[in-house]
C-alpha cells in the first residue's frame, strides 16, 4: 500500500512548484513532473492554486514599498464598529417579515365584509 501524502507535504510541494514556475518556463522534464504530481493526488491542484495566489499576494505587498505601514492602512480600511453585514441582513429580513404579516393582517380583517351602495 502506497503512503498517502499529508496536507503539509502537498502544500510544501505546491510551494516548491510555485517557486519553480515563478523562475521561468519549465523544461519538458519539469512539465512532465508537474503534470504527474498534479495527477497523483486530487488535493494537489487546489494546493497549487492556493500557493500561486499567495505568491501573487506577496508580490502585491512588495509593490507597496519598504515604507508601507500595514497598521496605518488597516485603520483606514477597517469598517466602522457596529453591526456586521449578517446582522443587518437579519434585521432587514425581520422587518420585511413584520411588514408582510402586518399587510396580511389588514387584508384578513377586511375579508368577508360586504359593502353595499344604493343605485344612482
Amino acid at each position: 500500500m502506497a503512503k498517502r501524502d499529508t496536507s503539509r507535504d502537498i502544500d510544501q510541494a505546491a510551494s516548491q512548484w510555485t517557486a519553480r514556475l515563478d523562475r521561468g518556463p519549465l523544461t519538458a522534464e519539469e512539465e512532465a513532473g508537474l503534470q504527474a504530481w498534479l495527477g497523483g493526488d486530487p488535493r494537489a491542484k487546489g494546493a497549487l492554486l492556493r500557493a500561486r495566489a499567495l505568491s501573487m499576494m506577496s508580490e502585491s505587498a512588495q509593490a507597496l514599498g519598504e515604507g508601507f505601514d500595514p497598521v496605518a492602512f488597516e485603520a483606514i480600511v477597517a469598517p466602522p464598529p457596529g453591526r456586521s453585514r449578517r446582522q443587518a441582513l437579519l434585521w432587514a429580513g425581520g422587518a420585511t417579515a413584520a411588514a408582510a404579516l402586518a399587510a396580511l393582517g389588514v387584508g384578513v380583517a377586511t375579508a368577508g365584509t360586504v359593502v353595499r351602495t344604493r343605485r344612482g
